[in-house]
């Protein structure tokens, strides 16, 4: 049996696995490159993350620059 990590803070609970965020028990819809943002932040909550990691995590297949 593999374990699944659900990361909880304040109301809110975000479920990598099943690609879904909670607040107090609803669902909050979430775009998809919203939902990897979210999830690499709270991944490595505590720590500084560089701009181009977040963007490596959510947009790994496009061509992004600072004006888009």
């Amino acid at each position: 049996m593999s374990s699944r990590i659900v990361y909880a803070f304040g109301p809110f609970e975000l479920d990598p696995h099943a690609r879904r965020l909670l607040r107090e028990g609803k669902a909050v819809p979430v775009a998809d490159r919203h939902f990897d943002v979210l999830h690499h932040l709270v991944a490595h909550a505590g720590s500084v993350v560089a701009k181009d990691t977040l963007v490596e995590a959510a947009w790994q297949d496009v061509a992004v620059t600072d004006n888009s």
